[in-house]
């Protein structure tokens, strides 16, 4: 499914949280998996409607490495609060060098990040650790 998204609908750059491979929806597809597998390994599943980051941290405890699971939630934080930001900001997507100056610097602080260098190489990590626990997780079922 992971593959088709991939094919199907490429993220246009690095700012597209949802789609970039290690973004919103592999962790999502991690939580999910957990879900459904958390029966099958005596672990229970939260109800139905739990927060994203809430499973993880339920589903996770149990079934992943702990530095994994504190890299995906952490990767969760930040894309959604990124992409919250962005999309009360402006319309479309974001292009930092079209981004006026204060927008630029209101995503840094977001992040905690003191420039857009920082930021970006952040994401990079994450997307690339968060794509690496996908495989390990989900496609390795």
């Amino acid at each position: 499914m992971r593959g088709l998204i991939d094919k199907e609908k490429p993220p246009k750059d690095i700012w597209d949280f949802k789609l970039i491979p290690g973004g919103l929806v592999d962790i999502e597809f991690i939580a999910q998996y957990l879900a459904l597998v958390a029966p099958a390994r005596g672990v229970t599943s939260p109800p139905a409607g739990t927060h994203t980051l809430e499973a993880l941290k339920a589903l996770g405890a149990g079934m992943m490495n702990a530095n994994d699971l504190d890299t995906a939630a952490e990767a969760l934080v930040l894309f959604t609060e990124l992409s919250q930001l962005v999309r009360l900001c402006i319309d479309g997507d974001f292009d930092p060098k079209e981004a006026p100056a204060g927008l630029v610097d209101l995503v840094c602080r977001a992040g905690d990040y003191p420039d857009l260098t920082h930021l970006e190489a952040d994401i990079r990590r994450l997307s690339k650790a968060v794509r690496r626990i996908f495989q390990g997780v989900v496609a390795a079922a």
